[in-house]
C-alpha cells in the first residue's frame, strides 16, 4: 500500500493536537477532585452522629473559618456503643493552613472501616463540621503540574509533526521543472 509522502506523521501530528486537552482536562478533573471530593456535613449539636466515608482514607474535619467548632472522632466496632475513653480515633493537626470555598481543614485522621461517630459542639446557634479528604498538597500540585506539562509536550510535538507532515506532502506535489532540469 503507497501513500503520499508525511501521511503518517500528518495522522500522528493530529492525533497528538486532539490527545493534548484531553490530557490536559483529565489531570486537572483528578487534581480537582481530590480537593472537593465527597463530604459529609455534622451538625455541631454534642450528640453523636453516624458518618460513613471512604474506607483507608486520609479524611479530616473540616469547619467554617469562623466558626468555633470542636469534633472527636470515634470508630466502635459495630454493634458496640460509641465510648470517647475506648473508641478515639487519633488525628494529627493538617500541616499548615489548607482552606478550600470557605472551610478549613482542623484535623486529618485515617477513616479505618469508614464507619464513623462524631461528636462536634459549637456556642455558636447552627454550626456544623465536614468530614471528607484531606487532598495532599504536594500531590495535587503535581497532578496539575504535570498535567499541563504533559499536554503542552503533546501539543506541541503534534504541531511540529503537522508542520513536517503538511512539508513533506507539499514537497511530493512539485512540478518538475521545465526541461526535466532539476532547480
Amino acid at each position: 500500500m503507497s501513500s503520499r509522502p508525511g501521511t503518517r506523521v500528518l495522522v500522528l501530528g493530529i492525533v497528538l493536537v486532539v490527545l493534548a486537552p484531553v490530557v490536559l482536562v483529565g489531570g486537572l478533573v483528578v487534581a480537582w477532585r481530590a480537593v472537593v471530593g465527597e463530604r459529609v456535613d455534622v451538625p455541631a449539636d454534642g450528640r453523636p452522629h453516624v458518618v460513613e466515608v471512604a474506607p483507608g482514607e486520609d479524611q479530616g474535619v473540616w469547619t467554617r473559618e469562623d466558626e468555633q467548632v470542636g469534633c472527636v472522632v470515634l470508630d466502635p466496632p459495630p454493634g458496640e456503643e460509641p465510648d470517647e475513653t475506648r473508641h478515639l480515633v487519633d488525628t494529627d493537626a493538617v500541616g499548615g493552613e489548607l482552606t478550600v470555598n470557605g472551610w478549613t481543614a482542623r484535623n486529618r485522621f485515617d477513616s479505618g472501616d469508614g464507619s464513623l461517630v462524631l461528636v462536634c459542639e459549637s456556642t455558636l446557634p447552627g454550626a456544623e463540621a465536614r468530614v471528607g479528604p484531606v487532598p495532599s498538597v504536594p500531590v495535587t500540585v503535581g497532578l496539575t503540574v504535570g498535567s499541563v506539562f504533559v499536554a503542552v509536550l503533546l501539543g506541541l510535538a503534534g504541531l511540529v509533526l503537522l508542520v513536517v507532515g503538511l512539508v513533506r506532502r507539499s514537497g511530493s506535489r512539485r512540478p518538475a521543472a521545465p526541461g526535466g532540469a532539476q532547480g
